[in-house]
């Protein structure tokens, strides 16, 4: 080989010293062809919702350019056939913050070249996009809503590595006005894998399941599913008559439904990670053994008279997810959707089945946030939608008036919550008159304010790790203050 170009080098000389046309060089190893992206320039800074007009150069000199590819994150995003090569990038789909534009073109030997450039999204307020899923959308100033201090949280969030927020919806006047989405880890449940959240994306709401169950108690009681709020608990189960005694006896739905039933649940002395903790305990029964999940909780101890403490308790609404499938012959998850979430026109809903016949009722119900709104807007507008009465009005009532009120140095208090109702926690009185929440774990909460006329859904992923904003400070800090009084 040495040789061979040792004799090329000479013929070269040669050839060049005597001006004579002689072919001594040696093949190209080399036949990609060549790529430029031309447009936008790297580096460019782009407004979020703009158009991005994307052009490639793309040449080959031993033959011909067969398409040019055209991905943004390293998604795959369009596939050009024909010069001149180019995508029209709508980054209104998209998030804000860096993002690489690459492109990828192919000759007719199969032989390619990439081409690249890093442009930065930069975040300003746009109005949520409309589509056909039921909400109609506006801008923040024609409900009223002054932008300033919602562009500084968002500025804030984005200069913030790790801060744990997923996304953050705020309706107004029965409008969507507020919608924002970032990147982060799926829910413990569903692996805690990266991804980029969006409004197409389900997001597991851990316990503002429980309000959800609690609403659905409601609806089987106004079915005649149920008879009423004070029915016996061992009504629905005639074989643990052995384990009806003493005050046991006395445990109805209500006390259920308001963390009062007196059993000796415990999932606040041990972490999730700890099996000593009954919650964790409780699934990994369901999950490993044949054992009677009912008995597993009504055979705890009484610590309480039913309706004196207040105790959370995952335990009590998983009885109550499962009363509501005896009651009415239908899974809690189809029983949601038969009656809650078809007639709000959600199209899409996830609940961790422990079983095939046991839903999950005390967490880890997925929805996406624009269909989670809905269920608080149906709240604002006394469970009436689209003319008809989804849940009772006096299931309303029940829902935002405190059972138990907290007084530091209740754990609660820092959420943003003053007390318990039937499934729900009245907010503090800086939310407005009236106001209550769904709320669960890693920072999922949809916030209703009656005075306001307003509906507000954060999650995040905060489950192991302390976050850079709660959804408490987010709503009193940046959302609350942006409401400007004034006659429409």
């Amino acid at each position: 080989m040495k040789t061979h170009r040792a004799v090329i080098i000479l013929l070269s000389i040669i050839c060049s010293f005597f001006s004579l046309s002689c072919s001594t060089t040696e093949p190209s190893l080399n036949k990609s062809p060549t790529c430029e992206i031309i447009q936008p320039p790297n580096n460019a800074l782009i407004s979020l919702g703009n158009i991005v007009e994307i052009a490639v150069n793309a040449s080959d000199s031993d033959g011909q350019i067969v398409h040019v590819k055209f991905f943004i994150d390293d998604e795959l995003r369009h596939i050009d056939y024909e010069s001149p090569y180019g995508y029209t990038w709508d980054t209104s789909e998209d998030r804000y913050g860096v993002h690489v534009i690459r492109a990828e073109a192919v000759d007719d030997e199969a032989y390619s070249e990439s081409c690249k450039v890093t442009v930065t999204i930069s975040w300003s307020y746009h109005q949520p996009k409309q589509v056909n899923d039921g909400w109609e959308t506006a801008s923040l100033e024609s409900v009223g809503l002054d932008s300033t201090l919602l562009i500084s949280l968002m500025n804030n969030l984005n200069s913030t590595e790790n801060h744990l927020i997923h996304g953050i919806i705020i309706i107004k006047n029965n409008r969507l006005v507020f919608e924002e989405y970032f990147k982060g880890l799926t829910h413990p449940t569903w692996g805690e894998t990266p991804v980029t959240f969006n409004r197409k994306r389900m997001h597991v709401l851990s316990s503002v399941a429980k309000s959800i169950t609690a609403t659905l108690v409601g609806i089987a009681i106004e079915k005649g599913f149920i008879p009423s709020v004070d029915a016996k608990v061992f009504d629905f189960y005639p074989e643990l008559a052995d384990l009806n005694i003493g005050q046991k006896q006395e445990i109805t739905l209500r006390h259920l439904l308001t963390m009062s039933s007196g059993l000796g649940w415990d999932e606040q002395s041990f972490p999730l990670t700890d099996p000593r903790n009954d919650l964790t305990k409780f699934i990994s029964i369901a999950l490993n053994s044949n054992d009677d999940l009912a008995r597993f909780i009504l055979e705890m101890e009484m610590t309480a008279t039913p309706g004196k403490v207040f105790n959370y308790s995952g335990g009590n609404y998983n009885l109550l997810g499962d009363i509501i499938q005896r009651a009415s012959g239908i899974r809690l998850d189809e029983f949601a959707k038969d009656y809650l979430f078809e007639p709000l026109s959600v199209q899409e809903s996830w609940w961790w089945l422990l079983r095939p016949d046991f839903v999950y009722a005390s967490g880890d119900l997925a929805l996406r946030l624009r269909d989670l709104a809905k269920v608080g807007q149906l709240f604002l507008q006394h469970g009436v939608w689209n003319g008809a009465q989804i849940i009772p009005e006096e299931w309303i009532t029940l829902s935002s008036t405190p059972v138990f009120l907290f007084s530091p140095p209740d754990w609660s208090l820092s959420y943003g919550h003053r007390g318990y109702s039937f499934g729900w926690w009245p907010s503090l009185e800086s939310y407005g008159e009236g106001a209550f929440a769904a709320s669960g774990w890693g920072g999922q909460t949809l916030a209703i304010l009656p005075e306001h006329d307003m509906v507000i859904v954060i999650t995040g992923g905060y489950y192991w790790d302390a976050p850079y904003l709660t959804y408490h400070q987010i709503i009193n800090q940046y959302i609350l203050p942006s409401i400007q009084y004034r006659l429409y």
